[in-house]
């Protein structure tokens, strides 16, 4: 019976050791936990950071884009020295790992739940960088044990040479493994655009410009110059708002090539095909005509044009509308000399003459005709590249659609008090008002 007895113990406390985890008791403080650690599953295309604070912080996410945990909330966690364990909450959720394996800069863990091994790898530094420029950040000062060897894991977005010395090649965020004799740990690389995003300059008064950008080196009442190592930038204020309409980047081609900046746009914007033809370029910041606010043009040379769009295709010129010939001169600044010489008609060629233009691949010339001094038509001439169907789709996202007779399609405005005719046979668009 004693026998039996001792048996059955044993089996007891055999049962209890395959419940704990895990086998081989590990000594890991909170201090060796501190930092912040990536697992990347390049395969699965899924990631995980964990942040640790001395203080019992605790952060979790699954974008490297927020490894910095800026506005995050944090979680809190603790160690359970006997099994090395790291209970974990965070956001109402909870984590429990066992870590099997400890080094400076990398631990493997098994989760209680999913049951899976992952190892994780100590961040060392974030390094930001853009096309071309190389890095090669002080390693031996952030990191502990002999390296080995340098690996991207993303070749597209940047590479790294086996001294390494990290280049950005495209618009994005990867990872750089140290495998070093205590692990290996990562650099994360943020891979800036070739340009520095203007956009966000469109519609600014200059005051705004300069207080944005810093003191620019010369400035009019309608242009302000700006200068780096790289690139010359030019605003040209709009006449009419004393908005920036249009910025100019004319760049050097020390650092980067024309099939670079076309990949850089191909990737950040959306490709507006009807205006993309030749060597022109064309996108859009949205991907759709209601929400689009900029335009981008490139032509293939080394000048890069932002061009800020009232309505997506075309300048609303129905603000015209009622405005007296001196009024119109003032809000699109002195117009070419008139094909006919009479008081009651004005004639623009698109060009610099008119700050506010959609641009000389979607109109022709706007024509402004009066009666007792006052407008009472607009009239836009279409390029007769663009296609029809493109038009109307702009028009119906803007205006009511009244009804379509033969070639003419109609449209108002809310009050049905301003009505655009569009003559897709004689490539016109006119504004005039429905009394």
């Amino acid at each position: 019976m004693k026998k039996l007895f001792y048996f059955i113990s044993l089996l007891g406390l055999l049962a209890s050791c395959q419940e704990e985890e895990p086998q081989e008791v590990l000594v890991v403080t909170i201090a060796d936990l501190a930092g912040t650690w990536i697992y990347e599953n390049a395969e699965l295309g899924t990631v995980e950071v964990m942040k640790f604070t001395e203080d019992g912080d605790f952060y979790y996410t699954n974008d490297l884009n927020a490894v910095d945990f800026t506005d995050k909330t944090p979680g809190v966690f603790s160690m359970v020295n006997a099994n090395a364990s790291v209970l974990a909450s965070y956001e109402g959720n909870k984590k429990t790992l066992y870590i099997t394996d400890m080094k400076a800069n990398t631990f493997v863990a098994r989760d209680k739940n999913s049951g899976e091994s992952t190892t994780y790898s100590r961040l060392i530094s974030i390094v930001e960088t853009s096309y071309n420029i190389n890095i090669t950040p002080s390693y031996e000062n952030l990191i502990k044990g002999k390296i080995k060897s340098y690996r991207s894991h993303n070749d597209k977005t940047a590479i790294v040479d086996k001294w390494g010395t990290i280049t950005g090649k495209a618009e994005g965020i990867t990872l750089i493994d140290i495998a070093t004799s205590e692990g290996t740990a990562v650099v994360l690389v943020k891979v800036g655009g070739l340009i520095y995003d203007y956009t966000q300059a469109i519609g600014l008064t200059q005051e705004e410009v300069c207080a944005t950008y810093g003191t620019a080196l010369s400035a009019t009442p309608e242009i302000v110059h700006y200068m780096t190592d790289e690139k010359m930038t030019t605003f040209k204020i709009n006449k009419r708002t004393k908005l920036t309409d249009a910025i100019y980047i004319i760049y050097s081609k020390k650092n980067f090539s024309n099939s670079a900046l076309i990949d850089y746009l191909n990737n950040k914007y959306y490709i507006y095909k009807a205006e993309t033809n030749g060597h022109m370029y064309a996108y859009t910041n949205k991907s759709s005509f209601e929400s689009s606010q900029v335009k981008i043009t490139f032509d293939g040379s080394t000048n890069l044009t932002y061009l800020g769009l009232n309505h997506d295709l075309f300048e609303d010129f129905s603000i015209a509308l009622d405005q007296t010939r001196e009024q119109v001169v003032y809000m699109y600044g002195e117009e070419l000399t008139p094909m006919i010489e009479q008081p009651s008609y004005i004639e623009y060629a698109i060009g610099d003459e008119i700050q506010g233009y959609a641009g000389p691949d979607v109109m022709d010339e706007v024509s402004f005709f009066f009666d007792n001094d006052k407008t009472f038509l607009v009239e836009l001439s279409l390029s007769s590249h663009l296609k029809q169907e493109s038009v109307i789709e702009f028009l119906k996202s803007k205006y009511t659609y009244s009804n379509g007779n033969g070639n003419h399609q109609y449209f108002y405005d809310r009050n049905k008090k301003l009505k655009v005719d569009y003559n897709a046979e004689d490539h016109k668009i006119r504004y005039n008002r429905d009394e």
